[in-house]
Parts: structure tokens; C-alpha cells; sequence
């Protein structure tokens, strides 16, 4: 009896994620009403998590609005190091136009460091993609410290040099004339060349 019940609690669990993934709202929000407890499941990756590397908006929103979860939800690798909150995790894999949405709730600390000493700001400046360049700036303009150091002593912007070698070696990104860690320009080179910087990236970024 009790081996039914733990298949069926997996099995529930799985339709849940599934629905994540196939972005089916109205059946995730049943599920959720049904079994909350899933919602602060300590093991598995947290739905809002899921839902945000799945690009799912309406599913983000639905999440945080009606079910409560945080930003500032902290969740551990296997081996038990602490690498992401919410935050983080988006700073290295959503979209800008992701980040924004997070960011207009308001509830989260853009300056929360990870067991490394890494804030979203590193990771954003980490990122080896167009997009990292917009990242960058939507953190700043939410508070993030440009001046906060990992424990290996790097600010973030240590890290467009030793995380990005691809934005490295094509020079796509370089600093103001001035030298400030948060005044990235882009380099002509990079504004003209269509493989990474395209009308998709600029509208998503600006949340067009």
C-alpha cells in the first residue's frame, strides 16, 4: 500500500513539471491547489526555477502572484554547495526580457552573494552571449554593486575576462572611456555584425 502511494505522489509530481514544460496553466494551477506541498519541496528543482528556464510568463507571474514563491528561495547543487537563488539563476540563463519581469517584483536582494561570493552581477557579466550585455545593465539598474568582490577577490567585471572568452576574443563588448566596471559600451564591430546582436535580442531586452 504505502509503495501505491509513493508512485502515485511521483507520478503526481511529474504531471506537475510536465505541465511546466508544456506551459498548461489551467492544469497547473489545479495541481498546485490540490498539492501545495510540492511548492516547497526541499529536494526537486523549484517550479519557479522550471518555469523560468522555460520562458513561461504567464506561469512565472501565476507562481509568484498567487502561490507565493519568493525570489529569494535558495536551492543547492547535489553536492550540497549553495550556487543559485531564484536570482541567480536567471542572471545566468533567462532572458532579459525574463529578468525584468523578476526584477519588477521587487523582492529579491540583486546583491545576494552564493557560496563562491557570486552575485547576480558576476553571473550577468559571466554570461557568454548578445545578451549578456543588457543583463549587465538591467542589474546595475536595479541596485546591483559593481564593487562586490567573490571570495577569490574578483569584482564583476573580473568576469567579462575570465568567464567569457568567447565575448573576449571577439572584442564584442568593451568598457567606457572613463574605465568604470558599469559602463559597458558596445564596440562598433559587435553593433554591425548580425550573428549577435539581432532586432530579436534589442526587442526582448527592452521589452518590446
Amino acid at each position: 500500500m504505502l509503495q501505491t502511494e509513493k508512485k502515485l505522489e511521483e507520478s503526481v509530481v511529474s504531471e506537475i513539471y510536465e505541465a511546466i514544460y508544456y506551459g498548461e496553466t489551467q492544469l497547473l494551477r489545479k495541481k498546485l491547489e490540490e498539492y501545495p506541498e510540492v511548492l516547497t519541496d526541499p529536494v526537486r528543482t523549484p517550479l519557479l526555477v522550471v518555469a523560468i528556464d522555460q520562458s513561461h510568463k504567464e506561469i512565472v507571474q501565476m507562481l509568484i502572484e498567487e502561490f507565493g514563491c519568493t525570489l529569494d528561495r535558495e536551492f543547492h547543487s547535489v553536492d550540497g554547495q549553495l550556487h543559485h537563488n531564484i536570482m541567480t539563476f536567471a542572471a545566468q540563463f533567462a532572458r532579459v526580457w525574463m529578468i525584468r519581469l523578476l526584477l519588477s517584483y521587487d523582492k529579491c536582494d540583486v546583491n545576494w552573494q552564493n557560496c563562491y561570493g557570486e552575485t547576480c552581477l558576476h553571473i550577468a557579466y559571466g554570461r557568454n552571449e548578445a545578451e549578456s550585455f543588457y543583463a549587465v545593465n538591467v542589474f546595475l539598474d536595479a541596485g546591483a554593486n559593481p564593487a562586490v568582490r567573490t571570495k577569490s577577490g574578483l569584482v564583476p567585471h573580473d568576469y567579462q575576462i575570465t568567464h567569457s572568452p568567447k565575448v573576449q576574443k571577439n572584442s564584442d563588448f568593451i568598457k567606457n572611456e572613463n574605465g568604470d566596471n558599469n559602463g559597458w559600451v558596445v564596440a562598433e564591430d559587435f553593433k554591425s555584425n548580425p550573428e549577435t546582436q539581432t532586432s530579436q535580442v534589442q526587442a526582448e531586452a527592452t521589452g518590446i
